[in-house]
């Protein structure tokens, strides 16, 4: 059985403990994918890591990528699952296949997607070849 928002929702709000939180509610209706390429396209490895795991590049990942290459700064919010980390990560690696010495500083506000990046990190790694030499520091915050 198909699980229904709408009547979860309707539920939750009908709750003597919960009423009064759902303030509104929109549904943001289902937009098709926009793929883009590169130019100049992507270190071979790079794109071979792609083709194998056949993924292509969204509108959005790609300009990050593009502005990454101009020396800007980026700022991206995208719905979830749409490719956030792909987005980020593949400008880094980009750079590490042409920079041996290149190094590169991921902060995360919770210890377990942290983690989840970091086994995403070793499984690139792995599979393109390279020498990352990616870890894991969990700290607390004082605040």
């Amino acid at each position: 059985m198909p699980f229904d928002i709408k009547s979860f929702l309707s539920i939750l709000a009908n709750q003597q403990w919960y009423k009064g939180q759902i303030i509104s509610v929109y549904e943001v209706p289902p937009q098709k994918a926009r793929f883009a390429s590169l130019t100049p396209p992507l270190p071979r490895k790079i794109e071979s890591y792609l083709t194998a795991k056949d993924i292509q590049l969204y509108s959005h990942q790609t300009e990050v990528i593009r502005k990454v290459r101009e020396g800007k700064n980026v700022v991206l919010t995208t719905a979830t699952a749409s490719g956030k980390s792909l987005a980020f990560i593949l400008p880094v690696l980009e750079k590490f296949c042409y920079d041996k010495n290149a190094t590169a500083l991921f902060l995360y506000p919770m210890k377990a997607l942290s983690y989840d990046q970091l086994k995403s990190l070793y499984d690139v790694e792995r599979d393109m070849g390279l020498a990352l030499n990616a870890a894991s520091m969990a700290q607390m915050s004082p605040f």
